[in-house]
């Protein structure tokens, strides 16, 4: 049975889907990955990530790098109770289209994606789904991200361009229109929920408030075999680099 309030606004957020000793694991793994790099042991990510920050930027894009390698990730993105959740939200036959993996700080506000439609960066398809997993709660202090329901866009893929500089990937495409006027939601997360949302959601990164913690998150994008519009472009998804935006020279398929 498909799942109304998706189909009404394209935002869903499924409670407590993940287990806890999944995300531990992630976790673990991750911090693995930071000893091996620093050679010292942490007990949380967040003090690890605010002494890579003090001594060395460099080493903390080779730790976002590796999150995005890491099994422990891709287990989050072919969790079974994560698959099952889409097939209410109408895919048939998912697809992992990209896994992704962020760290969002206070004072690194020039990584954060702006007002954007996932469809920008991996096409494929306007019936694919995003799946953001928050790895640590995520309240006030450190943001989340807003987003605007289908009702106010009715599916619009909004006009892009390239940004005037390219300080990440959310640079390579920004909004090149107006939104129409409406209040954006935005829900606090616990370590646990999935925020599911397709990819003709407009929705930006809100900035971290908090000195000590940071904003840790796997997105998996989600698209469907059985979808026409990905099955014409060859389960090919597009990529996104310094150079080049598949978007902004391709018009979607209908």
């Amino acid at each position: 049975m498909k799942n109304a309030s998706f189909e009404a606004d394209g935002i869903e957020i499924a409670r407590q889907l993940l287990p806890q000793c999944t995300l531990q694991r992630t976790r673990f793994d991750l911090l693995e990955v930071v000893r091996i790099l620093t050679g010292q042991s942490y007990a949380d990510l967040d003090t690890a990530w605010r002494d890579i920050r003090a001594t060395d930027r460099a080493m903390g894009s080779l730790l976002y790098s590796a999150g995005k390698l890491a099994p422990a990730v891709h287990a989050l993105a072919a969790h079974e109770s994560v698959l099952g959740e889409l097939s209410r939200f109408g895919l048939i036959a998912p697809a992992i289209v990209d896994v992704n993996f962020r760290v969002d700080s206070k004072g690194e506000e020039k990584f954060l994606f702006d007002w954007h439609q996932d469809y920008w960066f991996s096409v494929s398809s306007r019936k694919a789904v995003v799946a953001w997993i928050p790895l640590m709660d995520v309240d006030r202090s450190t943001g989340g991200v807003e987003l605007i329901s289908t009702r106010y866009t009715k599916g619009k893929i909004f006009k892009a361009r390239r940004g005037e500089r390219y300080d990440s990937y959310a640079d390579g495409a920004i909004l090149d229109e107006e939104l129409p006027e409406c209040t954006p939601m935005r829900e606090t997360m616990r370590a646990g929920d999935v925020l599911f949302f397709s990819f003709d959601i407009m929705h930006r990164s809100l900035p971290v408030l908090s000195e000590s913690r940071s904003r840790w998150t796997v997105q998996v994008r989600f698209a469907d075999f059985a979808d026409r519009e990905f099955l014409q472009r060859s389960y090919r998804p597009a990529s996104v680099s310094k150079d080049d935006t598949p978007y902004l020279r391709n018009e979607p398929i209908v």
